[in-house]
């Protein structure tokens, strides 16, 4: 049996490519139906500066990534604009309850719904009640840890680019904290994109994300930026998928939306809460 190198637990990982000899299998196996109910989508990952010191061995901080695969989505390189394409199959909020960094016995996440009007919703939204102590009290009277309410603003999203090796992978883009107004503005955008009376679909659009270093106050961070591609070589527009590719997409946002109204869909927010984001406190929920 392989066994890991003593503090090699991470790993960077490329896409693999499926063998020739089994394209042939692929087609019409049913063997993975019956996992369809636990589809636990990877989530797009920016690493920070403060990153923990296993993932700055792999990756330098701007890069963008699947976590918990550690695979590159877009590496960052100073002075230049890289970005990635996404096509959006679905949007919806989530609320979660997280525990304190410091709660080593606790589960990273110890409440998450869906319902707008849940306890975990209603604490969310209002920065007076986004804090929640908890573990018993100092001597100073303090509680010893704070468990945070946080919304999430998920997208579920396919990456697009035939010429990246996880073109068509279906992924988590998540907005939260300190990015929870990049996801907001995302949803505007993408709710006025088309004619005026004829909105064009979510599946439709495309989108480009760039990596963008943020400052606010004494607060530094990587966030994405969300822009409209530009036009290709022949001057076409670049901003919905093809004519021919409407009936994948579509369909796509419908298996998605089933599986959603159907709660199968979990985003995993894994290593969400390893690293210091700055505060939302000042954020008003839309959702």
């Amino acid at each position: 049996m392989a066994k890991r190198k003593p503090g090699k637990d991470l790993t960077k990982i490329d896409a693999p490519t499926l063998p020739a000899y089994l394209q042939n299998e692929a087609e019409g196996d049913e063997s993975l139906d019956t996992m369809q109910e636990f589809r636990v989508i990877p989530r797009i990952k920016i690493i920070q500066a403060l990153a923990s010191t296993e993932l700055l061995e792999l990756f330098d901080a701007g890069d963008i990534i699947v976590s918990p695969l550690n695979q590159m989505i877009c590496k960052h390189e100073k002075g230049e604009d890289k970005f990635f394409s996404i096509v959006p199959l679905l949007f919806y909020p989530e609320w979660c309850k997280w525990s304190d960094r410091k709660d080593s016995d606790a589960a990273a996440i110890l409440e998450r719904s869906f319902d707008v009007t849940s306890e975990v919703a209603k604490k969310s939204k209002d920065a007076r009640t986004r804090f929640e102590g908890y573990g018993g009290t100092k001597e100073d009277g303090g509680y010893k840890l704070h468990a945070r309410y946080v919304e999430h603003l998920n997208f579920i999203v396919v990456i697009y680019d035939p010429s990246h090796e996880l073109h068509m992978e279906t992924l988590a883009l998540s907005y939260s904290r300190g990015e929870y107004y990049a996801g907001a503005n995302l949803c505007s955008a993408a709710s006025t994109r088309g004619a005026v009376g004829a909105r064009a679909p979510l599946w439709s659009q495309v989108w480009d994300l760039v990596p963008k270093y943020r400052v606010r106050g004494e607060n530094k961070w990587w966030g994405m930026d969300h822009c409209t591609p530009e036009l290709d070589e022949d001057e076409n527009s670049r901003a919905f998928i093809t004519e021919e590719e409407v009936p994948v997409f579509k369909e796509l946002h419908e298996q998605m939306f089933e599986m959603h109204s159907k709660r199968l869909i979990v985003v995993d927010h894994s290593g969400g809460d390893d690293e210091e984001e700055p505060s939302d406190d000042d954020a008003e929920s839309k959702y």
